[in-house]
């Protein structure tokens, strides 16, 4: 999230479902927007799949948090949003074990660096 806050991203939501990194989250971002300012964020304690997803949300962090079929069953919910209320989205995603699931409905990746062990992604649907 701090990521997207450093590229210039206005909005921007991670969804978690334990609650200490949620808290951790928060501390990261409470930084962060002291030396990065005119973004909002907000991190919330769910799991993805009881999440309702708004109209505007458009940018999404993950760090490889799940298996294949629930980053699908949550792609499902997100198409039929944009569907809805068109936009762009962007996922940032670190450890991308299944990038193939959003290269596949569409998405493009348009940054990736790696840093010893860590990979990342910057994939992005209109």
């Amino acid at each position: 999230m701090v990521v997207a806050a450093h590229l210039g991203f206005k909005k921007i939501t991670g969804i978690e479902f334990a609650k200490e990194l949620c808290d951790e989250a928060v501390l990261n971002m409470t930084k962060a927007q002291t030396h990065i300012h005119d973004f909002k964020w907000e991190v919330i304690h769910d799991n993805v799949l009881d999440y309702s997803i708004k109209p505007d949300d458009a940018v999404f962090f993950m760090f490889n948090p799940f298996v294949e079929s629930t980053l699908n069953q949550f792609l499902d919910s997100l198409e039929h949003s944009c569907k809805q209320y068109p936009r762009k989205t962007w996922f940032l995603y670190a450890s991308p074990v299944h990038v193939g699931a959003l290269l596949n409905r569409g998405y493009k990746i348009i940054f990736k660096k790696k840093l010893m062990n860590l990979e990342g992604k910057i994939l992005c649907k209109n």
